[in-house]
C-alpha cells in the first residue's frame, strides 16, 4: 500500500490486480484474500466504489470461513465505509455493527474507532434523506466526539477513506443540528467511555 500512500493509485492498482490474479491461479487463497482487501482500498480511492464493495465481500468470505476474526473485522469495517459512500446505509450498518463487535472482542482500537464513525455517518446521513428522530442525530454527534477523543488517545489519524467520510458527516450534522449544537454534542461525546459509545452505536 506504499504506492497508494504516495498517491500513485494507478500503479498500486496494477500491482495489486496482478498479485491477486497470480495468487488465485496458484491457489494461494489467503494471500489472494489479503490482495483483495488491499485492492478494495485502492479501487475506492480511484472512485470504483462498487468494485471495492465486491472485493471486500470476497475477502470477507475467506476470512470468515477461516475464522480470521481480526482480518474479518478490518474488511467489514472498510466495506462499511464504501457502502456509506454509496448511500446504502442499511448494508453499511450491518457490516459496521459486526465489525464493531469483532473489534471489541479482539481489542482492535482502530476498528472500534472507524466503525463508530461509520455508524455515526449512517445515522447522520440518512437523516438528510428521511424523516428521522433528531435524538439519533444528536447521538451521532456525540459518537463523533468520542471518536475524536479515542483517536487522540491511541495516536491514530484519519487516512483517505475515513477523512472523506468524516467531512461529509460533519456537514450533515451541521445541516441537521446547527454549528453550535454540534460543538456542544462533540464535547459531550468526548466524556463518554468506550462501553457507552459502543452501546449507543449499536442502537443505530
Amino acid at each position: 500500500m506504499t504506492r497508494l500512500s504516495l498517491g500513485d493509485i494507478d500503479e498500486a492498482r496494477s500491482l495489486l490486480r496482478d498479485a491477486l490474479r497470480l495468487h488465485r491461479i496458484s491457489g494461494c487463497e489467503r494471500l489472494g484474500a489479503q490482495d483483495a482487501l488491499s485492492l478494495a482500498e485502492v479501487e475506492f480511492a480511484a472512485g470504483e466504489t462498487e468494485t471495492a464493495v465486491q472485493l471486500g465481500d470476497e475477502a470477507a468470505e475467506f476470512f470468515r470461513s477461516h475464522a480470521n476474526w481480526t482480518q474479518l473485522a478490518t474488511v467489514l469495517c472498510n466495506s462499511s465505509a464504501y457502502l456509506v459512500a454509496l448511500g446504502r446505509y442499511e448494508e453499511a450498518r450491518v457490516r459496521a455493527r459486526e465489525a464493531l463487535l469483532l473489534g471489541q472482542r479482539t481489542g482492535m482500537s482502530r476498528v472500534i474507532a472507524w466503525t463508530l464513525q461509520h455508524l455515526a455517518s449512517v445515522a447522520a446521513l440518512r437523516a438528510l434523506n428521511q424523516e428521522r428522530d433528531l435524538n439519533e442525530v444528536r447521538s451521532s454527534a456525540r459518537l463523533v466526539g468520542f471518536v475524536e477523543a479515542l483517536l487522540r488517545d491511541v495516536g491514530i489519524t484519519r487516512e483517505r477513506t475515513e477523512q472523506q467520510e468524516y467531512n461529509k458527516l460533519l456537514e450533515a450534522l451541521r445541516v441537521s443540528l446547527g454549528e453550535s449544537d454540534v460543538a456542544l454534542l462533540l464535547n459531550e461525546g468526548k466524556m463518554w467511555d468506550t462501553a457507552r459509545a459502543i452501546a449507543e452505536a449499536l442502537e443505530v
